[in-house]
């Protein structure tokens, strides 16, 4: 593992319960039979748009007029992610911003931390222009990551 990450950054527990579990696919192979840097790109989407179907979030932003964009997605390979065992991935909400949110990500796979993600997510309004996160919205992600909401 790395010194550069806290310790809860590669603990299951820190993030949302239950995750899911992905099959590793035979394509997503290099030439070295490991999983591809660009391909587990790919695994930890599905969970976030995984859970973001789960928030409702495709119902919710037609209804506020606006729109996510990834604004930032950084990767930090851990260890090498191989065919046969599937990968086990979780996400939370690291920060809340006005008019974004950041969420992290984390995927195991036989117990062991092999990779973290960070994303960006900025919320536009039908102009497509940055705009303050509508309280639906906030609230709906909320409720999918169990956070508790912002008092006041």
């Amino acid at each position: 593992m790395s010194d550069r990450f806290a310790p809860e950054r590669l603990d299951p527990a820190s993030y949302v319960a239950p995750g899911h579990d992905l099959p590793v696919i035979y394509g997503d192979l290099d030439t070295n039979h490991h999983v591809n840097n660009v391909a587990l790109q790919r695994y930890f989407e599905q969970v976030r748009y995984s859970t973001h179907l789960q928030a409702g979030l495709h119902t919710i932003l037609p209804e506020v007029g606006g729109d996510l964009y990834v604004v930032h997605l950084g990767i930090d390979f851990l260890a090498e992610t191989k065919f046969g065992s599937p990968l086990h991935v979780r996400t939370r909400i690291a920060r809340f911003g006005r008019s974004s949110f950041t969420e992290e990500q984390a995927a195991w796979q036989s117990g062991r931390c092999v990779a973290l993600a960070e994303i960006v997510v900025a919320y536009t309004s039908g102009d497509e222009q940055s705009a303050p996160m509508p309280d639906e919205l906030r609230a709906a992600l909320e409720r999918a990551y169990a956070i508790e909401p912002a008092a006041g």
